[in-house]
């Protein structure tokens, strides 16, 4: 993991958050000003348009201690210049290639666990992560034994992003694989009020009205998602992505780029990926 900034201790994705949704008067001083109320930053950028020198619309922070950004989203939601804004642990980018990356999920799946991991163990192990409000293990129907996988459902989606960027999990001896749990049906629709893209990346448009990608500002890069559960849900793929023309180049290489706005025109989706069902069996993956 990455570990910038003065605290070289601990990584700079426990520290790091991705501020959405701010208004175009908002300055980098402005954030500074904000969030030094919960704690002392290394870090604050509102990013630009490198040819217009104006704001893009989001920004980043990091603190010194990552228990400040615990405390940010423990207060949210959280207002500047009269604008709410959307407050998120940043996903580094070896983990924020795929939009699954960024989607607000409460539900993850967790995955590479042996047989002898219960439902107990599981709930045990990743309620120090949040409160959990559903917890299960998959098991063969025929012989009740457990399948290597199973979901978490937690009453806070900050609770899922915060159990991946705090990857690896160690659980009793299984090195367990966690990701977002996103169902199929939200992978291949999207919603109407979520800009169009293309794979050169976001079609024009500005952010003067504030309105962004539902998705966590995802910049769409290809990464497909071939793996898929039971109930409906998949998870992030570790696949190589294909890189969009459209990426960000900036000192914050290490995270993934998020597009601007549009403000209308017709909207689709580029996930046109299918998804197939890899079940899981003695913490290996069994490949079809």
């Amino acid at each position: 993991m990455a570990r910038r900034g003065g605290n070289s201790d601990i990584p700079e994705s426990h520290r790091k958050m991705f501020l959405g949704g701010l208004s175009l008067r908002v300055e980098t001083e402005d954030l500074r000003e904000y969030f030094e109320q919960f704690g002392e930053l290394d870090d604050a950028v509102v990013m630009k348009d490198s040819n217009t020198k104006r704001s893009r619309g989001f920004g980043f922070i990091t603190f010194k201690n990552p228990a400040n950004v615990d405390d940010v989203q423990s207060k949210r939601p959280h207002e500047i210049d009269g604008k709410q804004i959307e407050c998120k642990r940043a996903i580094p980018k070896e983990e924020g290639n795929t939009q699954e990356a960024h989607t607000n999920t409460c539900k993850m799946f967790v995955g590479n666990l042996r047989k002898d991991v219960t439902d107990e163990d599981l709930r045990e192990y990743f309620s120090a992560y949040g409160n959990i409000s559903e917890c299960q293990i998959m098991k063969d129907r025929n012989t009740n034994l457990s399948r290597g996988f199973g979901f978490i459902t937690f009453d806070d989606y900050d609770s899922v992003d915060k159990a991946i960027i705090y990857k690896p999990h160690t659980i009793k001896t299984s090195k367990a694989d966690v990701n977002k749990a996103v169902p199929r049906d939200q992978m291949n629709k999207k919603p109407m009020s979520e800009p169009r893209m293309s794979a050169m990346g976001p079609m024009g448009g500005s952010m003067m009205g504030g309105r962004m990608n539902g998705n966590g500002y995802d910049d769409m890069r290809g990464g497909s998602m071939r793996n898929s559960y039971d109930q409906g849900y998949s998870y992030q793929s570790r696949e190589p992505p294909m890189m969009s023309m459209g990426s960000m180049r900036s000192s914050y290489d290490s995270y993934p780029s998020y597009p601007q706005g549009m403000s209308s025109g017709p909207m689709r989706s580029l996930m046109t990926d299918s998804y197939r069902y890899q079940p899981y069996t003695e913490g290996r993956p069994m490949r079809r």
